[in-house]
């Protein structure tokens, strides 16, 4: 034998085991304003770990030596020592082979050796149930492997092995083959490396791939320790890893160190017989390493056959802690971030005048990323928003004169959203004036009043010159401005003639209500994109463009936030007239027609008409090329009613709808196209 010397005058660092209050909140919030913007700053909670920290400290031992377990005795100049002392020995209860031994935290279980049972004791020691496994046999030790929750049993004769059994179901899970010459009888599991290490006796040590189920090693036993029985893995103590083993040559019941993966004696020796004075002489049986059996510690324990299960402490311990993952902000008892804050600073942006309350939390997580705590708020702070006084001002030309008579309006910009923020009158010196504005975007809009000299000569103009808000620059208003002047645009001419476009501009409504949208600026434009002609819709959403001459125009909606794009009629003298031009105004958009946007092929589709409907309606669409269409008409419920088809030709086509055989009521027209495109029209069966 090489050595049986404690060998406890070796030097080993000692790190403590870290240590929290759970779920600490950040500490120092302040709050700094700038404008309408509040900048939250805080520190760290105290005491926090990081994601790196070992969850499991390394431990070291006492500096003091003690002697050789050989002469059946401890000799140490300091009792007060923690590592190696007992924890605890509890008596074995059965004493009819109990041999081998397991832990998985909750239980420890022990095995029968050369038969069929498996006891379970609870963690003070206590019997609590006898487990019997069909197709078990000829036990031997027994290991609990964490990383599946499945225990691991040896067997060393018979189909010589490693049973995998799970103890929920009761049932063997499999199997894993030892050569017969080799036999399975010390059992120990490194969760480092995700193998198992067996022999027998005192042959060499196979390792065996859990995964693969497989031998992928050999290790040569390099100490004449002989009749292992045991083994666990040890990753806890300094120096390390380690296997332990549990050896029954020379008194009986020792406990020895051996490096990994040499396997050479590091020289601690502990004799269980001469430190446990219970185990009355027994042999060495199983080993395992459990943390948290006695709290804050991690214990090496094993099983002195058919006399007692002890524990021995092998290092301290502290349960894995919450790890910091980032931060809540509330904002007046609402949280307001949408993902967890990282930073120690947020910016809480874009605030209206106000007084408002903040406070932060901090969010911790466990080692698999999972939210376990949320803590208590840091201290409140507040921040105080005040309006600035900002003006914003301009000259409203139209040609090189002055407009007389007129309005602007400003439209502040915010994360795309437009919010009306009032009007100001034309002066008689031709300005506009706005006084107090906040600090931020802007659309500024001029409108020519009806007593003006310029109504039928120039249109309503954005800032930047244009006439539809989309192409209009923004106005960035951070100090006070005085000249953002507007060029009224003026008006071009056109040829006079029979032609006529008109229609009505409704509101986009989801129950099929008619909202007519009055006062709404519609623009004729040539085919130049230059306003020609403009009106206002009355109070049923009715416009109208007359006298037009032939010619390519243009229809424009204008209002603020709602995308257009402008759409084309050509009138000729064949087709003069566009009626029932109609527009829906939807939450984001203006579209032609009161439903669906047209398919590629058609340019204008009407409304029905007249409606209700007594005996016959029509309904117009511009085709721009040969086509064929389909009329379905459908109650409200969905039920088709009747259905037909039309060939379309280019240009104008004026389609009848006839109600025979309808009852009253309202119903829908679907027109289907060969492109799988459709649209829909209302109308009332009077």
């Amino acid at each position: 034998m090489k050595t049986t010397t404690l060998a406890l005058a070796l030097l080993f660092s000692f790190v403590n085991a870290f240590s929290q209050t759970e779920c600490n909140p950040p500490t120092g919030l302040t709050s700094d304003v700038s404008q309408f913007d509040v900048k939250l700053t805080w520190n760290d909670p105290e005491y926090v770990t990081s994601k790196d920290m070992v969850s499991f400290p390394a431990n070291n031992i006492s500096e003091y030596s003690e002697s050789s377990p050989y002469h059946n005795e401890i000799q140490t100049a300091n009792r007060t020592r923690e590592y190696l002392d007992v924890q605890f020995s509890w008596e074995t209860f059965h004493n009819n082979g109990e041999a081998g031994v397991a832990c998985d935290g909750e239980f420890i279980y022990s095995t029968a050796w050369n038969d069929v049972f498996i006891y379970k004791y609870d963690l003070a020691g206590n019997f609590m149930d006898t487990i019997l496994i069909p197709g078990v046999d000829q036990l031997r030790n027994l290991v609990y492997c964490d990383t599946d929750g499945y225990y691991y049993a040896s067997t060393v004769t018979g189909n010589s092995g490693v049973y995998i059994l799970d103890f929920n179901t009761e049932t063997v899970v499999d199997v894993i083959p030892v050569p017969e010459d080799q036999g399975a009888r010390a059992l120990g599991y490194d969760s480092d490396l995700d193998v198992f290490y067996t022999n027998n006796w005192d042959t060499d040590i196979i390792v065996i791939d859990r995964v693969n189920r497989a031998i992928v090693d050999t290790l040569t036993l390099n100490s004449d320790i002989i009749s292992i029985y045991g083994f666990a893995y040890d990753n806890v103590s300094a120096g390390g890893p380690y296997l332990w083993g549990f050896c029954q040559g020379n008194s009986g019941s020792e406990l020895v160190q051996f490096t990994l993966p040499d396997m050479t004696e590091t020289g601690i020796v502990i004799d269980i017989n001469s430190l446990i004075p219970e185990a009355s002489g027994g042999l060495a049986g199983g080993l395992f390493i459990q943390e948290g059996i006695v709290d804050t510690t991690v214990t090496l324990g094993g099983l002195v056959q058919n006399e007692i299960i002890f524990g021995l402490e092998l290092g301290n311990y502290s349960p894995p802690l919450p790890v910091l993952a980032g931060y809540n902000i509330y904002r007046d008892y609402i949280m307001i971030n949408t993902s967890i804050v990282t930073d120690t600073n947020y910016f809480d942006l874009g605030l209206d005048a106000g007084t408002y309350n903040y406070y932060v939390t901090a969010v911790y997580e466990d080692t698999d990323s999972i939210i376990v705590c949320e803590s208590d708020p840091s201290n409140t702070v507040q921040a105080i928003i005040t309006l600035p006084d900002l003006v914003l001002g301009g000259n409203v030309f139209a040609s090189t004169s002055k407009l007389d008579n007129g309005s602007a309006h400003a439209y502040s910009i915010l994360a795309e959203n437009l919010t009306y923020e009032g009007s100001s009158d034309i002066d008689d010196l031709g300005y506009y004036f706005f006084f107090p504005l906040l600090e931020k975007d802007y659309y500024i809009y001029t409108s020519i009043d009806n007593e003006s000299n310029y109504i039928n000569t120039h249109i309503s103009t954005y800032y930047g010159d244009v006439y539809h808000w989309e192409n209009s620059s923004i106005v960035h208003l951070e100090n006070n401005l005085y000249n953002q002047d507007i060029n009224l645009i003026e008006l071009e001419t056109y040829n006079n003639g029979l032609g006529r476009i008109s229609g009505n501009i409704i509101f986009e409504d989801k129950s099929f209500n008619i909202i007519p949208a009055n006062d709404v600026l519609v623009l004729l434009l040539n085919d130049n994109n230059k306003c020609v002609s403009s009106t206002i819709s009355n109070l049923q959403g009715v416009y109208e463009f007359s006298d037009l001459g032939n010619g390519t125009y243009k229809i424009l909606c204008e209002i603020i936030g709602k995308k257009m794009s402008a759409k084309t009629f050509i009138i000729t003298n064949e087709t003069p007239v566009f009626d029932n031009v109609n527009f829906m105004v939807k939450s984001d958009q203006i579209i032609l027609g009161f439903d669906e946007e047209l398919p590629e092929n058609l340019s204008y589709v009407s409304d029905i008409y007249p409606n209700p409907i007594i005996d016959i309606a029509s309904i117009d669409l511009v085709s721009n090329e040969k086509d064929q269409v389909y009329l379905d008409i459908v109650d409200l419920q969905g039920r088709l009613l009747t259905s037909s088809s039309v060939e379309l030709k280019p240009g104008m086509n004026n389609l009848s709808i006839s109600i025979d055989r309808l009852e009253t009521g309202i119903k829908l027209l679907k027109i289907r196209f060969n492109n799988n495109r459709s649209i829909t029209r209302k109308f009332l069966v009077f």
